[in-house]
């Protein structure tokens, strides 16, 4: 598998964590889990799905 140029791979002996934000405001059922949903929905990235 061919690797983009801006992209290196050390492979390590941890594991790895990959981060995705999420989109939109639909907290899929967990709302009542969060201490703000406020919150929730402001720290969504608004423009991920057009990357």
């Amino acid at each position: 598998m061919a690797s983009a140029p801006w992209l290196t791979v050390t492979p390590g002996t941890a594991p790895l964590l990959v981060s995705i934000p999420h989109t939109g405001i639909d907290l899929a059922g967990l709302e009542n889990r969060l201490v703000s949903p406020w919150l929730g929905r402001r720290d969504c990235d608004w423009w991920i799905d057009n990357l």
